[in-house]
């Protein structure tokens, strides 16, 4: 007999170890008797029994050895072990009373690989079955009142082992008839099992069809591009090499990693702040998805150090993407010095639309394909064993994916949400619908203007202290808030009327720098704004820690107070930021946030924001079991690290491959529509355009003395169409961004 069947043996069934000339007992779940009483279905049902069969041979048989005198097993008795083990394995691959109970171990992991690796007369299975704890405030004080589809249920998981034939109804009735008596409080209720194969749909011929087409193009255009650039750089492109170059990943590459620095007047700071908040956002979609770990009292006590605020409280990373969107939305514009006949000019705002939605919907829907196809084969012991939402992701794709494309995904429930961080992305586009409102009412009246940004500012205001009231929302995200978490959700965080204040306050001060006037400002007073900033910046992240770590009661006036202040305050600090460094107050701290080596970091961050959330997955997948959870100093080295090395690297490539190539292939378009009138336009110096923008900096071109040039010289529909292509080469040559008045990024750091 064997070293290993012996272990086997030992570690299973302590009776044989007690008296090794008994037949030890099987456990009384896998009796005969038992499971003919069972509501099982017959294929489960008879390949339980084979199960039962194999332990009691395996069993009788390695007593029968034992009863040997010590001598060794005769060839048909070891046969019969080497035949039956495989219900040893089986038995072994369950999860078992697990340690650290005081530490609210919830998962019971059993083994994966073991599981796989059974050579039973029947197929296996491996399942993560969902157990409810028939009065869960007997152990923690935590409550949970979540939707009954389970789909947000951290409750006890525990493996089992199982025959395929076994449905997941099967596998919940045998464990509940096992616990018949009650022994633990639990009432199994759901099942989630690993997929062993993977079927090929005809969607998954088709995208990667799609796939193939684009990748083919973009290796031809490189390799024309490369051979064009060696050897016919003075030869003319007609218009079909122009379009096939626009895929080429030698052309597109060295826009993305371009580090020259940008021209004077640029906002040369946006980079390094959009790299920054993007692993701000990481590091909180990581800690989401390892907050349901197998240990739920260290996912509590994760809030205990004050600095923790800095992960957990990460949610204020989307505040500052919002304020930069309304920033460049509003600096973009009124850099163009528009005219009040300008802005009546229907092509503009026809453009301005367009250019939105065909910036952003080719890299994201794409990304959603290859989300919906690419997670089955992903799809691990580790996903299963995670809340049912997560595990739900593609099928809600498939269902739901055009409210995606409309950028009207956040108005619905958060369990129909396809692809949990596209919410940002609504939002944010939802405020650049209605930022020509604010366009228009500033060129009109510069009063006006203030008054309406001012107006707004308190409405939304005025709605998250009535909403806060009215459902008693929490102040703050965080496991404390379970119960509460859905209607912070649906009624708070994902509405456009509740983000917009940090995106109006960014509006005004994209405003003023726009005017291109610096402010005389004592300079011993710089110091001072900056001192202020920064405690105004740290007050928004860690004043929020008593009341995550239970130690604070906010009343539901604090609750809505911080809501509502932390992001106005944060908005404010995140634009000080920018002023001062675009002023030249900023000093060494400018000379870091400006150095050009962030801009190709800045430039993928709308592709690297898309990406992070599914190749954490994919990370987290790689293991064949739940999280097992120990510090966020750990969580930062081993999982966030990797996760942004590896979403910038592939976003390079898909930045390549669907977004630069659809900047390019606008601006042709919009080229083709108006064409250029050469006949009333002067040439102008080498990188500006006719339209009087210069196409590396977006900077107007200072009109000599006898020029014609300018938009002036253009006509109307030729100007609007100047002012969105002036953003696309000045997002991607000089800002080390993506385009400006498209910003598009990020998920908060705790999404659903």
């Amino acid at each position: 007999m064997s070293i290993r069947s012996f272990l086997i043996l030992v570690l299973f069934f302590k009776d044989a170890r007690q008296n090794p000339f008994e037949a030890p007992p099987i456990p009384y779940p896998f009796d005969p008797g038992f499971l003919n009483d069972t509501e099982l279905t017959r294929a489960c049902l008879l390949d339980l029994t084979a199960f039962y069969a194999g332990l009691t041979t395996f069993t009788t048989t390695f007593v029968a050895c034992r009863q040997q005198n010590g001598s060794a097993c005769t060839p048909a008795q070891q046969k019969q072990l080497d035949d039956n083990i495989f219900a040893i394995q089986q038995l072994d691959a369950f999860g078992k009373i697990p340690p650290g109970l005081l530490e609210l171990t919830i998962m019971n992991s059993g083994s994966y690989r073991e599981c796989m690796e059974v050579k039973a007369p029947y197929e296996v299975q491996y399942c993560y079955v969902n157990a409810a704890v028939t009065n869960m405030s007997q152990f923690t004080d935590i409550e949970i009142n979540m939707p009954a589809t389970g789909n947000a249920n951290i409750g006890p998981k525990v493996a089992v082992c199982m025959p395929e034939s076994c449905t997941k109804k099967d596998i919940a009735n045998f464990l509940n008839a096992a616990n018949a008596q009650q022994l633990i409080p639990l009432q199994f209720t759901g099942t989630s099992c690993v997929p062993k194969s993977n079927t090929y749909p005809v969607a998954f011929w088709i995208y990667m069809a799609f796939l193939a087409f684009f990748i083919s193009w973009a290796i031809v255009a490189t390799g024309v591009d490369y051979v064009w650039q060696n050897h016919y750089k003075e030869k003319e492109q007609n218009k079909a090499v122009r379009v096939l170059l626009t895929y080429s990943i030698y052309s597109n590459g060295s826009i993305l990693m371009d580090v020259r620095p940008p021209k004077k007047g640029t906002l040369k700071s946006l980079a390094s702040i959009r790299f920054i908040s993007m692993s701000w956002v990481a590091v909180g979609h990581v800690l989401m998805q390892e907050a349901f770990n197998d240990r739920l009292q260290i996912t509590m006590n994760v809030w205990d150090p004050p600095l923790s605020n800095t992960i957990t409280n990460g949610v204020l990373s989307v505040d500052t993407f919002f304020t930069l969107s309304g920033l460049l939305v509003a600096y973009i514009f009124f850099k163009s010095k528009p005219s009040i006949k300008f802005i009546k000019n229907p092509m503009l705002w026809i453009m301005f639309y367009v250019h939105r939605w065909l910036r952003l919907t080719p890299p994201i829907m794409m990304f959603i394909g290859f989300y919906v196809i690419m997670d089955p084969f992903v799809h691990g012991p580790w996903a299963q064993s995670k809340v049912d939402l997560i595990d739900q992701g593609p099928e809600v794709c498939k269902k739901y994916f055009w409210r995606n494309l409309l950028y009207i995904n956040n108005f619905f429930a958060p369990e129909e949400n396809c692809y949990a961080v596209t919410w940002y992305l609504a939002v944010d586009t939802q405020l650049y619908f209605v930022a020509p409102v604010f366009l228009i009412v500033f060129v009109i009246s510069q009063f006006a203007g203030f008054l309406l940004v001012v107006a707004c500012i308190a409405g939304s205001v005025g709605y998250v202290y009535a909403i806060t009231i009215q459902k008693s929302l929490p102040g703050a995200m965080g496991i404390p808030q379970a119960n509460a978490m859905m209607d912070f959700f649906t009624l708070h965080y994902e509405k456009p009327w509740t983000r917009c204040t940090p995106f109006l306050i960014g509006f005004l001060t994209g405003y003023v720098l726009a005017l291109g006037k610096k402010p005389k400002l004592i300079k011993r007073l710089v110091i001072p704004i900056w001192l202020l900033a920064t405690a105004v910046a740290l007050a928004c992240v860690y004043g929020s820690h008593r009341y995550l770590t239970g130690d604070d009661d906010w009343n539901v006036i604090v609750r809505a107070t911080y809501n509502n202040f932390s992001r106005i305050g944060w908005a404010l600090a995140v634009c000080w930021v920018i002023a001062a460094n675009h002023w030249e107050w900023g000093g060494m701290i400018a000379k870091f946030m400006d150095h050009p080596a962030w801009q190709p970091l800045g430039k993928l961050s709308y592709c690297g924001y898309i990406t992070h959330y599914f190749i954490a997955r994919y990370i987290h997948d790689l293991d064949d079991r739940p999280t097992h959870f120990t510090s966020l100093w750990r969580m930062y080295i081993y999982v966030l690290i990797p996760n942004v090395v590896v979403s910038y690297v592939f976003s390079f490539f898909w930045s390549c491959l669907f977004e630069i190539p659809v900047v390019k292939l606008e601006k042709m378009l919009t080229d083709g529509l108006v064409p250029r009138k050469p006949a009333t336009v002067k040439p102008v110096e080498e990188g500006t355009s006719k339209g009087g923008v210069d196409l590396t900096t977006a900077e107007p071109v200072t009109k000599k003395k006898g020029s014609d040039s300018g938009a002036a010289a253009l006509p109307e529909k030729k100007a609007a169409n100047n002012l969105m292509n002036k953003s696309h080469l000045r997002d991607f040559q000089a800002q080390g961004r993506i385009p400006s008045t498209c910003r598009t990024l990020s998920r908060s750091s705790v999404s659903k």
